[in-house]
Order: structure tokens, then sequence, then C-alpha cells
């Protein structure tokens, strides 16, 4: 089934209830379900209540495959999107910003999805966040101005794909691999001018990061903790003020042809 929204803002008078204390301004309850607006700017979703209000979001679905969610825009919901074990599923051209949590949030094996082409801006938590969630492709989006993270990854969150993204200006830091969330690959992403660090790996192992514009923060790429065995390879890593890469734990890993602003 498709649904097309208009423009137009929604879910300031409708909105329904998952469970005694959550609610969303649109459900996707089925699988295979398609919603589609006409672009992220213009078809708005807007919850009643504050942003702050505990178990209010935009667009929420959990245990459905197959969906599709595009050309939509949410604010003002604590999570924008909140996908619980969701699966082979696509979120593109949306945009997720001035949330009191997250703009886009895939938890508790939501695998085998796409995030591609969405804006995260200005979120209280974090832009894109992945949570006990593998084999998803997040790629092309922009994860600006975050109040913690751009782009985070935690908890055995395995094997993702992340690709041409921007996560610039968040204010703890543009990209975070965390807690034994192994095997993930970063290519091709720019992190820049986010205070902290650009990316960061903490407790995560065989991770691949290559090829990525790493600049302007404290310290260009951070691996913290037990994090083994993670490859950083052919980055432009330049004008970070402490240090391009700092191995914090001094545990074995493979750094090959960054480049760092000079051939000194």
């Amino acid at each position: 089934d498709t649904i097309w929204l208009d423009a137009g803002s929604y879910g300031h008078d409708t909105w329904e209830m998952i469970s005694a204390t959550e609610t969303a301004a649109v459900n996707l309850d089925k699988d295979s379900l398609t919603l589609i607006g006409k672009d992220s700017g213009a078809t708005v979703i807007d919850p009643p209540g504050s942003k702050l209000l505990s178990g209010l979001y935009g667009i929420y679905a959990d245990t459905q495959t197959g969906l599709l969610v595009k050309n939509i825009g949410v604010t003002g919901a604590l999570d924008g999107m909140r996908l619980i074990n969701v699966d082979l599923s696509t979120v593109t051209g949306d945009s997720a910003s001035l949330c009191g949590n997250n703009g886009i949030f895939l938890n508790n094996g939501s695998d085998s999805n796409t995030l591609s082409g969405n804006m995260t801006i200005s979120n209280s938590w974090y832009g894109i966040y992945l949570r006990t969630s593998s084999n998803n492709t997040v790629s092309g989006n922009t994860a600006n101005s975050n109040s913690n993270y751009g782009i985070y990854l935690q908890t055995n969150a395995n094997g993702n794909t992340l690709s041409g993204n921007t996560a610039n200006s968040n204010a703890d830091g543009g990209i975070l691999v965390f807690s034994t969330s192994n095997r993930n690959r970063l290519r091709g992403n720019t992190a820049n001018a986010n205070p902290p660090f650009g990316i960061q790996i903490s407790s995560a192992d065989t991770n691949v990061v290559v090829q990525n514009d790493i600049s302007g923060s404290d310290t260009g790429v951070w691996i913290v903790g037990s994090s083994r065995s993670n490859l950083i390879s052919k980055n432009n890593i330049t004008g970070n003020t402490i240090s391009h890469v700092r191995n914090q734990g001094g545990i074995a890993q493979t750094l090959t042809r960054n480049w760092f602003g000079s051939s000194d």
C-alpha cells in the first residue's frame, strides 16, 4: 500500500497511541507500506506537544519489513523517526530536525535497511543513531549541528556501511563507532569542525576508515578503549589542533597512506 501526503503540516491534531506511554503522528504498522510526501520541506510532520515529551515520535514502526519513507520532514518530536526491529526498509530524501532526542533512530535489530539522502540537523542528541542494528547502508546523509554526535553506532551495530555522509559542527563529535560495534566500513565521509573529534572508534574492532575528509577538530581520528585491528587508510586528516590520529589505548591498529596536510 502507498500513502501519498501532499504539501502541508501534519500531526497537530491526530496521533496514534502505540502503548500506554508512547504516541506517534504516523505509525507504520504493516509490512511493505510506502509513505511519500511532496518533499521534506513541504510535507512536514510536527506532533503535538513539546519535543521533550517522553514517548512522542514523528514516524514509528516496529517489527515491519519492506517499508519506504520518502520526501517527508519531521520536526518537534522526541525522535523524528524511530524504527524498532525493522528490516529491509528504506528512508530516503527525508529530514528530521529540531527533535528532542534523535533525528533518525534504528534500534533493536533493525537490519539491512538503507538510509540515504536525509537531513538530520540541530537535534538535541544524535542526527542518525544505530543501536544494536547491523548491515545497514547509510549514504549521502547530512548530520550537522546536533548537540551530541552526528552519526552514532552503538552496542553491536555491526557490518554497517557509512559512505558519502556529512557530519559537521556536532557538539560532541562527528561520527562515533562505540561498544563492540565491529566490521563497519566508513568511506568517503566528511567530518569537519566537530570540537572533540571527527571520527572516534571506542572499544570496537576491525572497522575500516578509508578516504574520509576530517578536519577542524581537536582530534581527527581518535581510537580509545579496547579497540583493536582497525584500519585507518587514505584519509585526508588536516587542521586538527591536538592530534590528527590518536591511539589512546595503545593497541595495534593499521594506519597507512593518510594525508596530514604536509609531506614533512
